[in-house]
């Protein structure tokens, strides 16, 4: 996800007039709000999770008022929520969710248009301005891939040592199509990994890092997007 925008859109007729949240107590209602608020800022836009005491701390609330909001959602509906045998609740606002992933998909998609029209003007003969702008590498530059990777991506693990067996997965990845051989598709590359919720560890414990990225098996499934699904 990019930038987050400053203010969410608050449609106030759907808060005055949805019939499963007016069944709800005030209580019930001003959680909901502070919990509106705290997915919007969330990793994963519309969805929060956590155990039922440290949601009440985020939003103030008693054990006995957290209680009664979960008693409320189970019956009145107006959010999706999943409990795990740990005791670790999600809540899901299904408009916010659903607008955030719409969104994702257009990023993903605009950026592999861009993609595929900066490739295209690369490989075009014709194309005086583009060779002019791109400077092509005959020998991988792996330090500065490596920059690149940290500048583009500092969330993900810090490369501490880059021997040669990482160098020569890097030098193939870079070799096998002359379309990779400039520090602009790396640094794309890099930008297209921050669209992945699970490379970059927003839905489990598993990050991916730069060995990871460019370990064969792992480049072709995120070239074919099949981590942005």
């Amino acid at each position: 996800m990019g930038k987050k925008a400053p203010a969410m859109q608050f449609y106030v007729r759907d808060w005055l007039s949805d019939p499963q949240l007016r069944l709800t107590s005030p209580s019930t209602r001003g959680i909901w709000m502070d919990i509106l608020c705290f997915m919007w800022e969330a990793p994963e836009r519309g969805k929060l999770e956590g155990s039922l005491e440290r949601l009440g701390r985020m939003v103030g609330a008693s054990n006995g008022d957290m209680e009664l909001f979960l008693e409320e959602i189970k019956t009145c509906h107006f959010c999706d929520i999943y409990e795990t045998s740990h005791k670790i609740v999600t809540l899901i606002n299904r408009r916010m969710f659903r607008e955030q992933t719409e969104r994702n998909r257009w990023r993903i998609a605009k950026r592999a248009e861009r993609e595929r029209k900066r490739v295209t003007e690369m490989s075009s003969p014709h194309s005086s301005s583009s060779s002019s702008l791109v400077v092509l590498h005959t020998t991988c530059p792996q330090q500065k891939i490596v920059d690149l990777y940290h500048e583009v991506l500092p969330e993900l693990p810090p490369i501490k040592e880059w021997n040669e067996p990482r160098q020569k997965f890097l030098r193939k990845r870079w070799k096998d199509d002359p379309k990779r051989q400039t520090l602009d598709w790396w640094r794309n590359f890099f930008e297209y990994i921050r669209g992945s919720p699970f490379l970059m560890g927003d839905k489990t414990d598993f990050q991916a890092n730069l060995e990871w990225l460019i370990r064969p098996k792992n480049f072709a499934k995120i070239i074919e997007g099949n981590y942005h699904r």
